[in-house]
């Protein structure tokens, strides 16, 4: 049973490109969140699970149930989710050798800082018309290993916006205050004291007017 989102969020937010950051103590109280959300946005969102390596110790599994629901869900490793920096390095290159630089050049920058999994994916929803959404679960596994640390989060989540994606980022701690920052909005996943579902709560606690305030 996926979570009813009424009043976590304006019923606005699904319709125009956006960023949530969304975070708990557990998958069985996340996955159900963001699978919701991503749903709302689009009848095939793309769905990312960063996993560690196969020799990592054995984590909690989400609930299966729930992803299942998802028709294009990928299990990647952090390295396989990060952009390919030879490319994004060539196409930054390009963009930088003219002051105005033509549509064609930003779209080929774009697409080749995206990670393969992300790009192919939005290549081929976009040729058949249907809005966009981006799901990255367990995103905490990626920050530590990111280049450039926030800023490749920033560029990342402003490409995106650019090719219409809503983002829907998933984590299992507290996000640092300048990772929260590059979202538009930030909710809290709390549940009941036994831990149930019927007793989850969605506490926002960033929205674009609150980050210009």
């Amino acid at each position: 049973m996926l979570p009813d989102l009424s009043g976590a969020l304006p019923d606005d937010v699904w319709r125009r490109p956006t960023t949530v950051l969304v975070y708990a103590h557990t998958r069985r109280a996340l996955d159900p969140v963001i699978v919701s959300m991503a749903l709302r946005v689009s009848e095939e969102p793309l769905w990312i699970d960063v996993r560690e390596p196969a020799a990592a110790p054995p984590e909690e599994e989400g609930d299966a149930s729930v992803t299942a629901l998802l028709p294009h869900r990928f299990e990647l490793e952090p390295a396989e989710v990060l952009p390919e920096q030879g490319l994004a390095n060539l196409g930054a290159f390009i963009a930088g050798r003219a002051v105005e630089s033509p549509v064609w050049v930003r779209e080929a920058e774009d697409l080749t800082w995206l990670p393969p999994p992300i790009r192919e994916s939005l290549i081929a929803q976009e040729r058949a018309g249907r809005t966009v959404s981006v799901v990255v679960a367990r995103a905490e596994r990626l920050v530590m290993r990111l280049p450039l640390g926030m800023e490749d989060v920033r560029r990342l989540l402003e490409i995106l916006s650019r090719r219409r994606a809503t983002v829907i980022v998933g984590l299992l701690l507290r996000p640092l205050p300048e990772f929260s920052a590059l979202f538009d909005y930030v909710v809290r996943v709390r549940m009941g004291a036994a831990g149930e579902p019927e007793g989850r709560q969605l506490v926002l606690e960033r929205t674009p007017s609150s980050a210009s305030g």
